[in-house]
């Protein structure tokens, strides 16, 4: 062995009075990798997530929605297609809700739900009464 440090090699890790130790994990977390470019990837995954289109409706769909529409009262159970904006892209997504009818609000174009969900009419693709 190299005498260079044998004046301290057997001594204790010294303990600060003042201060706590570091928690493991964030010892470690000092010597684990990073990303150079963390916000450049993100912008990679931004473009390569696909969108959907929003759906025009004839005016026959428009037409028989808002039969649906007309048909359905306070605690109907029903199941809504409908379409959600992107926040960050153009275009958006299809997603289907289930759910009991607190109020169909004709003035706000709104379906309330007994959880308090609500659906914009403008967005609805179609509806099924269950």
């Amino acid at each position: 062995m190299d005498s260079k440090y044998l004046d301290i090699i057997y001594n204790e890790k010294p303990i600060s009075k003042n201060r706590k130790s570091m928690p493991l994990y964030k010892r470690a977390a000092q010597f684990m990798p990073f990303s150079a470019l963390p916000t450049h990837i993100d912008s990679i995954n931004e473009t390569l997530r696909l969108t959907d289109e929003k759906a025009i409706l004839s005016d026959d769909q428009k037409y028989y929605l808002d039969l649906k529409l007309n048909n359905i009262s306070i605690n109907s159970n029903i199941k809504v297609n409908y379409f959600i904006n992107d926040l960050l892209k153009e275009g958006g997504f299809y997603k289907s809700y289930q759910g009991v009818v607190k109020k169909v609000d004709r003035n706000n174009k709104t379906i309330l739900f007994y959880n308090d969900f609500i659906i914009d009419i403008n967005n609805i693709y179609d509806i099924e009464i269950i």
